[in-house]
């Protein structure tokens, strides 16, 4: 195989060599993770799928159209999916407002690190909420 041909390993990111999802198909899976998480995993609170080798879905079932914290968290997790150059979907609500999902195709094993955020600015939130202090 000449040099040339050789694929190069270490350059980008998997999710920019080797994804086959569209924006759009991310924004589909995850209002419809959205929609699923609530109906079937309300107690819940939020948390993070690995669906596939590179798809990973972040939700939070603690109303997102009415807690700034929900907000925030779900901000956290897109900022950091982009910042990691990963490809992701908008954040998107189910039609109750409480339930919201982010899909995320990076590296595999990234669902911890997502899990990891929501908590971590949850807490965060809650703790300067009960302090007396807001974001």
């Amino acid at each position: 195989m000449s040099k040339n041909k050789v694929k190069q390993s270490g350059t980008g990111t998997s999710s920019q060599m080797e994804s086959k999802h569209t924006k759009q198909d991310l924004d589909g899976i995850a209002l419809n993770m959205a929609g699923y998480m609530n109906s079937n995993y309300f107690h819940v609170h939020r948390g993070a799928s690995q669906l596939s080798q590179q798809l990973c879905v972040v939700f939070g079932n603690d109303g997102y159209s009415t807690d700034e914290r929900a907000k925030l968290e779900a901000q956290a997790v897109k900022d950091w999916a982009e910042g990691a150059d990963c490809l992701c979907s908008d954040i998107q609500i189910e039609p109750n407002g409480i339930t919201w999902a982010v899909a995320v195709v990076g590296d595999h094993d990234i669902a911890e690190a997502l899990k990891a955020i929501t908590w971590d600015v949850w807490l965060e939130q809650s703790q300067k909420r009960v302090s007396g202090r807001q974001s």
